[in-house]
């Protein structure tokens, strides 16, 4: 892959993320076909951290965790010329960054896209009207043994006047996977589930056999955050100096996004056999491993203090989150 001659105007506008910009290959390079650029917007330079910083503490910190599932990166250094001719869609990219991000654009084969909430959407690659791929790409955020009434991202959904979909928590029992898989999809137009029935493509059934299982993804982050826990209570953060490495580590993996790949056959991932529908293969990849920086805190601090009367709320248009008792820990 030769990046050394990247060109300004063979990069188009893909998507906007908190703290970065996507641009969309549309060259004639044949090998930077189905990549994606990701540049940095424009941000307090107290509490910015550079892609160079970033990549170190992928390859340092979270290949460890991760070995397999974390979707693969190139660092690219870029010209000020590229930067300055590069159409932004009118937002503004981070000063004196010359860095950049490639990588795999995991959405480039699917050509149905639907949005069905803050969180979490849907792909699908679609052949002469027959469904061949799917990719659920959501946001697990904290995955922890809830003790309230809400999770807390029930409870931020919540505070922020959103409508319930799915809780997360939902999917890392086997007691709740087909509750939490039904809440996922039941958000899908009549139109999208008439049409994975009749291309025989059991989604529903693979995300509960995917997800009830002790190799999902999901149990991977809930592991992993769970191991680094420290203690740290946030609301009782004070200062920079309270935010210890595996804190600032932790916080970064509840705020990753995940996608969920779905296949017919058998691929790159764990086959599932489904009956009377026949195999196939499902594979997670983890993205955006930004290390967050240490001034964040009061941020968490500040939301953590925010969510104190809707943890053991009720709310009769949202059910109560799985809830786990002091002995089941």
């Amino acid at each position: 892959m030769d990046t050394t001659r990247l060109l300004a105007d063979e990069w188009k506008y893909f998507a906007k993320g908190n703290a970065n910009l996507l641009f969309k290959y549309v060259g004639p390079e044949e090998s930077l076909r189905n990549y994606l650029l990701r540049l940095r917007m424009k941000k307090d330079a107290g509490t910015y951290i550079p892609t160079l910083s970033i990549t170190e503490f992928i390859d340092t910190k979270c290949k460890a965790l991760f070995p397999t599932e974390i979707i693969s990166t190139k660092l690219v250094e870029l010209d000020d010329t590229f930067l300055s001719s590069l159409d932004t869609n009118g937002y503004d990219l981070m000063p004196g960054e010359k860095y950049g991000l490639l990588l795999p654009n995991m959405l480039a084969q699917c050509n149905d896209h639907l949005t069905l909430s803050k969180h979490c959407s849907l792909h699908l690659r679609e052949e002469l009207g027959i469904v061949k791929s799917a990719v659920i790409e959501l946001k697990p955020k904290w995955l922890y043994d809830n003790l309230d009434n809400y999770c807390r991202t029930c409870s931020i959904l919540q505070s922020k006047g959103h409508e319930r979909h799915f809780c997360t928590l939902d999917l890392l029992s086997t007691e709740t996977v087909a509750r939490g898989v039904k809440d996922l999809l039941g958000k899908l137009p009549d139109a999208i589930k008439a049409s994975l029935k009749n291309s025989d493509f059991p989604i529903e059934s693979l995300l509960i056999e995917y997800f009830g299982g002790s190799e999902s993804i999901l149990q991977k982050l809930k592991a992993k955050q769970d191991s680094l826990d420290d203690g740290t209570i946030l609301a009782n953060v004070k200062s920079e100096s309270d935010v210890s490495d595996q804190l600032a580590l932790r916080m970064t993996l509840r705020d990753v996004g995940v996608f969920v790949v779905i296949e017919r056959g058998q691929c790159d991932g764990q086959v599932i056999n489904i009956r009377d529908h026949g195999e196939f293969t499902v594979a997670a990849r983890i993205y955006d491993l930004d290390l967050k920086p240490k001034a964040r805190y009061k941020h968490w601090v500040s939301t953590e203090l925010k969510l104190g009367d809707v943890y053991n709320s009720s709310n009769s248009d949202w059910p109560h989150c799985v809830k786990k008792t002091e002995s089941q820990k």
